[in-house]
């Protein structure tokens, strides 16, 4: 279902964010369906500051 969870445009448009456990998900819908899983962020970090680093890896 990649119409669920929260709209986050606020961060990036088309960005949408769902929490599972203690984890929150965000993700964008694929071009060719599905979705595209951008970060997974523990719950209690700093949401907006680690949005703004740069994944390594």
């Amino acid at each position: 279902m990649p119409g669920a969870g929260r709209i986050r445009d606020e961060i990036e448009p088309g960005l949408r964010s769902f929490c599972v456990n203690e984890y929150i998900i965000y993700y964008k819908k694929a071009k060719r369906g599905g979705i595209r899983i951008s970060r997974v962020l523990h719950g209690r970090r700093d949401q907006a500051g680690a949005l703004r680093e740069r994944p390594k890896g």
